[in-house]
């Protein structure tokens, strides 16, 4: 139980991480 509580903790952060990545790059290339 608490092995996949930490994989899925590391999922959804990982997927959080690249949404954020994604929109700072699409706000950086709209800003230049």
């Amino acid at each position: 139980m608490l092995e996949l509580s930490w994989h899925m903790i590391i999922i959804l952060s990982g997927m959080v991480v690249l949404m954020f990545a994604v929109c700072v790059e699409h706000q950086s290339v709209r800003s230049f």
